[in-house]
């Protein structure tokens, strides 16, 4: 006989009773979760609150619904396998403890990304039925031909908001067509350009019925650490908290550092203690500005910029004469550059960094990552509750800084696509000098820790990791510069 679509839960079944035969006791949002009955089931919750595990054991649900098809899809089938993972030793529980579990195969090579469960329904001592073969697939949406032609009664996007919008409208929706497939989808949230947000949270909002969308923060897990969250909560960006934290949707809109004020990040020059480390961080440019910002740390590791070169259309030999000018006899621990820098120029067919070393002014190659330098910086600007004091400050004099600071926004979404979360390339040459040497040093410290100079040891850790980065030396070979610069 044709099965009928949706495909019905076992007649009778009580679904937190099986899951509990198996050991698991899902949390109150879990609970929810579970319990939902919408078509379009979105999970957003923050890392570590137990996604992946409420998934493998709904998962198990549907997979002891004989005829069933599921995929569990990622990113790559390392993510994908930890929904199926979950699934697997749920079932194994079950088979140990008595119940007749009919496993018919089990593939779990999640390096080849074969991942299959197969259950046999069929009659004992009759055909085997098609219609009675279950299987779980786990499938990568990184290679998209495999996401062809199968249909499937439940789709699981394992950390959903990395999927791009493009497969799932040109792969992954029809997939769950014909059969009126099922569609979960646990995730920490990406902000409110995701496509996520319009096409499920927003539908779930409304109360369309067939949408359903639970939103739990790490806390709503009894067994996280509290005092883990505590110390994120007074370390971390707000934004990235509430998103990584409490899976809630943020916006990423309009200005970049919002936690920058004048009352609060900008104070009045003041010659700074001879005994305070310095450095220099620059952003090479000739149409844009060549920006070099210096920066001392006081005794309890805060950071001062308190001096700023900021020039257009001059020639290389001029910047590196200026600031080695204005940086007079000071001492530096380092300076940092635009990693760029290592690349050789056409016109010369020698890098800039080469070059300015040969001109008296050495650099190191900084570390580019965006998106993690910008929250990094966010983490600095943060004023500290029991000091009331931010971790990193402006000197009045440094005028150009302080206005990227205020004018530095977020790019717009782009419409039908999936957003990247990137701010836009102006206003931004200063900033990203700054954000060079934030990505050089350790993360801001904490009341747990105590701050230290900068010594010579670490930075041979951080020139060989740099090297490991980019594959050649920092500076043409040669293991310049020296911890302390006078040049």
């Amino acid at each position: 006989m044709k099965a009928k679509y949706p495909l019905q839960p076992n007649a009778g079944w009580d679904k937190l009773a099986v899951m509990g035969l198996c050991g698991y006791e899902p949390t109150k949002g879990q609970r929810e979760f579970h319990l939902a009955k919408a078509r379009y089931r979105l999970l957003c919750a923050g890392a570590r609150f137990g996604k992946s595990m409420a998934a493998g054991h709904e998962i198990l649900w549907y997979l002891l619904i004989p005829g069933s098809h599921i995929w569990t899809a990622g990113p790559k089938y390392d993510q994908a396998s930890k929904e199926f993972r979950y699934c697997l030793d749920a079932l194994r529980r079950l088979k140990a403890g008595g119940l007749p579990i009919p496993m018919a195969k089990v593939v779990d090579n999640v390096m080849a990304g074969q991942m299959r469960i197969e259950l046999d329904f069929s009659p004992e001592g009759k055909e085997k039925d098609p219609d009675s073969l279950s299987f779980l697939q786990a499938k990568s949406w990184h290679e998209p031909d495999t996401l062809l032609g199968e249909e499937v009664d439940l789709l699981v996007l394992s950390e959903g908001a990395l999927c791009p919008r493009s497969v799932w409208d040109r792969y992954l929706r029809a997939r769950v067509g014909s059969r009126m497939g099922r569609v979960v989808i646990p995730t920490t949230p990406h902000g409110v350009d995701d496509f996520l947000y319009p096409l499920f949270y927003e539908p779930a909002m409304r109360g369309e019925p067939d949408y359903w969308c639970g939103q739990y923060g790490v806390w709503d897990n009894p067994h996280h650490p509290k005092e883990d969250i505590e110390q994120a909560r007074r370390t971390m960006n707000k934004l990235e908290f509430d998103e990584q934290y409490g899976g809630q949707f943020v916006s990423f809109s309009g200005k970049v550092y919002k936690d920058f004020s004048r009352a609060t990040h900008v104070v009045e020059p003041f010659e700074i203690p001879k005994e305070w480390p310095r450095w220099r961080c620059m952003d090479f440019g000739y149409e844009d500005p060549f920006a070099c910002l210096w920066v001392a740390s006081d005794k309890d590791g805060r950071l001062y910029v308190y001096r700023e070169h900021y020039v257009r259309r001059q020639i290389l030999s001029w910047h590196t004469a200026k600031i080695r000018e204005e940086s007079g006899d000071e001492l530096y621990d380092y300076s940092v550059i635009d990693p760029s820098a290592k690349g050789k120029r056409v016109e010369t067919g020698a890098s800039i960094l080469t070059l300015m070393a040969e001109q008296g002014l050495s650099c190191m190659a900084g570390h580019n990552d965006l998106q993690a330098g910008v929250f990094r910086m966010m983490e600095w600007l943060r004023v500290d509750v029991t000091t009331g004091k931010p971790g990193l400050v402006v000197m009045a004099n440094c005028t150009n800084t302080i206005k990227e600071f205020e004018q530095y926004s977020w790019k717009p979404p782009k419409d039908g696509k999936n957003a990247h979360v990137e701010p836009e390339d102006a206003h931004c040459h200063s900033l990203d000098a700054l954000r060079y040497l934030i990505m050089s040093r350790p993360r801001r410290f904490t009341e747990r820790e105590q701050p230290s100079r900068f010594s010579f040891r670490r930075y041979k850790q951080i020139q060989k990791k740099m090297e490991r980065r980019s594959g050649e030396d920092v500076i043409g070979g040669r293991a310049e510069p020296f911890a302390r610069q006078s040049w």
